[in-house]
């Protein structure tokens, strides 16, 4: 993977425009947290330190700092993102190869 993407260009981003506001949007609620959280599937990441099936046992204390912080998040524009969240684990799949006789 390292080798076929080595010369890539790096990423780049834009900011939003000067004055640029998200405005429409419904505040959420806890209970919304707690409906997402319980809908999530019980699998979980590598790179994710709290496993799933803690968040959804504690979803009750977790959903008022949740939705806190997820609203915070909408109404300024900042999305706080951990460095852990900046790395992955790349797994790859080797594609089955069908071969046929020549004839």
């Amino acid at each position: 993977m390292r080798a076929s993407t080595s010369d890539a260009p790096p990423p780049t981003f834009t900011r939003a425009p000067s004055g640029c506001q998200l405005l429409e949007f419904r505040p959420l609620t806890a209970d919304d947290i707690v409906a997402a959280i319980r809908a999530l599937p019980d699998k979980q990441c590598m790179s994710d330190p709290l496993p799933t099936r803690l968040l959804k046992n504690n979803v009750d204390v977790l959903a008022p700092f949740l939705v806190e912080m997820y609203n915070r998040s909408l109404s300024t524009g900042v999305v706080p993102v951990p460095a852990a969240f900046k790395a992955a684990y790349v797994t790859p799949l080797p594609k089955k190869l069908t071969w046929t006789r020549p004839t």
